[in-house]
């Protein structure tokens, strides 16, 4: 099957169901079906930006509807409008665009710049978010230890400085949120602020999930789409067996 521009996969997924989906279901359905072999590491992301990006460019001919927070349906629209974007065109107006929920601090290679490994849906394609900036939360079992956020440093740094603080025996997990984006590629964060469309909507809608994902009130469990799509989960430090050999041979070289 010949590869679909992600406008054209987004378009025939939409046409083959009758109900709204949302981008992450949208997404799943370009890699069941095969209609995109190249998605990168954040597929879901990408969907989310390019219809985003659609309904804003194109207004009333846009072919998107938006029905609810993430989900989307077709509508009819001029050919004037076929456009293609380029990712350097693609805005985000999400004050978070990545998180991980409960990572294991022990899968986790502890220095002043940890790699920290995610992955998304079923890509196999892995994102390094040592570049991350955000909030992030401790946790000591199930509960809430700390919170803080990473602007001037990392949150790689900023969780390293827990291993040596007052926290450090107290914490075996922790979630972050994360402001930047990862690349199509998953190695680099693109910053493009003038590219940030963010309003007050955002930002109160933002504050209500974290408190949702964070807390889990039990009401609340079909009020999470504002970060579908967004999550990654941990995937363990691939050379952590190695590294932790040549610290320890490094500790014993040093002690003679």
């Amino acid at each position: 099957m010949k590869e679909l521009k992600w406008i054209e996969a987004i378009e025939r997924v939409l046409k083959e169901h009758s109900r709204p989906l949302h981008y992450t279901e949208i997404a799943e359905q370009i890699l069941e079906n095969g209609y995109r072999s190249s998605v990168g590491s954040t597929p879901a992301t990408t969907v989310n930006a390019y219809i985003s990006n659609d309904i804003r460019d194109f207004g009333d001919d846009s072919i998107f509807i938006k029905v609810a927070m993430g989900t989307f349906t077709l509508r009819e629209r001029s050919n004037t409008s076929k456009e293609k974007f380029k990712k350097s065109e693609i805005s985000y107006t999400s004050v978070i665009n990545s998180y991980g929920m409960f990572w294991h601090r022990n899968q986790v290679f502890w220095n002043e710049r940890p790699d920290l490994y995610g992955t998304q849906l079923e890509t196999n394609s892995i994102t390094n978010f040592k570049e991350q900036k955000g909030i992030y939360i401790l946790y000591d079992g199930p509960n809430i230890l700390y919170v803080g956020q990473a602007i001037e440093e990392t949150i790689g740094e900023k969780l390293f400085g827990h291993t040596n603080d007052y926290l450090e025996g107290r914490w075996n997990r922790f979630s972050w949120f994360g402001i930047y984006e990862p690349d199509f590629e998953g190695t680099i964060f693109t910053v493009q602020e003038s590219n940030r469309e963010i309003s007050i909507q955002d930002i109160v809608e933002t504050m209500q999930v974290l408190l949702i994902e964070t807390l889990e009130p039990k009401q609340n469990r079909d009020s999470r789409t504002l970060l579908s799509g967004l999550e990654f989960k941990q995937v363990e430090d691939p050379d952590l067996k190695r590294k932790r050999i040549q610290q320890i041979l490094s500790e014993i070289s040093t002690s003679y």
